[in-house]
């Protein structure tokens, strides 16, 4: 396998994902896993769980399944405790509900990057699986497929009219992930960071206007479609598809995924609008999976945690204790770019923070995970 771990980390550093050809998920996403007699479900307190919820429990197949509710509640939390709201639904539906509370989601990093073969630290779902019995129902891909991120999209469409560039059209993009990179982007690295290198890949989403599906009658909402194709050939499948899959591979569970895959039991509306899926005027998503639950509230729920409660109360005590001056992440990175933010509590910069902790424990496993990897013999074929 070759690794060009520069600019692989200059993509995670400035996009949270490494796009890699022909990126292979594996055999744990299948559309038609039977039921089984004992399943879980990621249970939170967002519309994603809660629609899958309840087609579950409407459906007749699923009466002989004794299905489990898992929940996670982070010590750093955002907000109210996902599990408040999980417990309400899981008593509505009437299933047991699994609380689990994470004091620290970076306990056991090192060890699922070397499953993942990736430096990151958006790991945590593992202890979702970890919980989880035989099969487990997740939503990932709701945003994708039903346009949740409405703080993406009503930023977008509010600039997009200014400009009929493409690269204008990309830098409009990036500013609906500035989460992903900070001002000084360029100081981050040792070796020289060109923008052109995340510029000329996204260009492909934004030079022609890519048809996502049937076109609109609001021109306004149809505008959206390179950013719908951008968050989903991207984030999707270039992050949580491969690493869920290889986590719920190391957890020996089966993923069942109906926003990505729909089964032969859990069947989704297709062939949808994006005026269908998501108010401009009122900046809500995923409309059509809100119409079956009655729920139109406008928050953005899910699991995550405060990234900068995290670090203040314990990530950069577990930086200071795991990297030095001798580290290999300063090969890569500049130290003296570190240094200058470090006090900082901007969560952007305390993502990057993060970012760097993740590279450590990354490049600490790099040779036995280059080694791991298959590698691929040209045979030479009798014509």
């Amino acid at each position: 396998m070759n690794i060009d771990v520069d600019e692989d980390i200059k993509y995670m550093f400035t996009l949270r994902f490494i796009p890699t050809p022909n990126h292979d998920i594996g055999e744990v996403y299948k559309p038609n896993r039977p039921p089984k007699p004992k399943a879980s479900i990621g249970l939170s307190s967002g519309i994603d769980s809660h629609y899958l919820l309840h087609i579950i429990k409407s459906n007749p197949i699923f009466t002989n399944t004794d299905l489990q509710g898992i929940c996670i509640d982070f010590k750093d939390s955002r907000g109210p405790k996902e599990s408040d709201v999980a417990q309400q639904l899981a008593d509505a539906y009437r299933i047991k509900l699994k609380k689990i509370v994470i004091d620290n989601p970076l306990k056991d990093l090192e060890t699922l990057i070397s499953v993942v073969k990736e430096p990151r630290y958006n790991l945590y779902q593992y202890y979702l699986y970890k919980e989880s019995r035989d099969l487990l129902v997740t939503g990932d891909g709701a945003d994708e497929f039903y346009l949740g991120y409405t703080f993406r999209y009503k930023k977008y469409l509010d600039h997009v009219y200014e400009t009929n560039n493409w690269l204008d059209k990309v830098k409009l993009y990036l500013t609906c992930h500035e989460n992903d990179w900070v001002k000084d982007q360029t100081k981050i690295f040792n070796k020289k960071f060109k923008w052109d290198l995340i510029y000329n890949y996204l260009r492909q989403y934004f030079v022609d206007l890519p048809e996502y599906g049937p076109a609109s009658e609001d021109e306004e909402l149809y505008r959206l479609g390179p950013v719908i194709a951008a968050d989903m050939h991207n984030k999707l499948r270039f992050d949580f598809k491969p690493c869920n899959a290889k986590l719920a591979e190391y957890c020996n569970i089966d993923l069942v995924t109906p926003f990505i895959y729909p089964t032969t039991y859990i069947p989704l509306l297709t062939e949808m609008s994006n005026a269908e899926k998501y108010d401009y005027e009122e900046n809500i998503g995923k409309i059509p999976l809100r119409k079956v639950v009655g729920r139109m509230d406008t928050i953005k729920r899910g699991f995550g945690f405060d990234l900068v409660g995290f670090w203040l109360r314990k990530g950069y005590d577990m930086f200071l204790k795991n990297i030095n001056k001798d580290s290999f992440c300063w090969e890569y990175i500049n130290k003296e770019w570190f240094i200058e933010h470090c006090d900082s509590k901007n969560i952007r910069y305390v993502n990057k923070f993060l970012q760097i902790y993740a590279l450590e424990m990354y490049l600490k496993q790099l040779p036995e995970i280059q080694a791991s990897e298959p590698i691929e013999i040209e045979v030479e074929t009798d014509k």
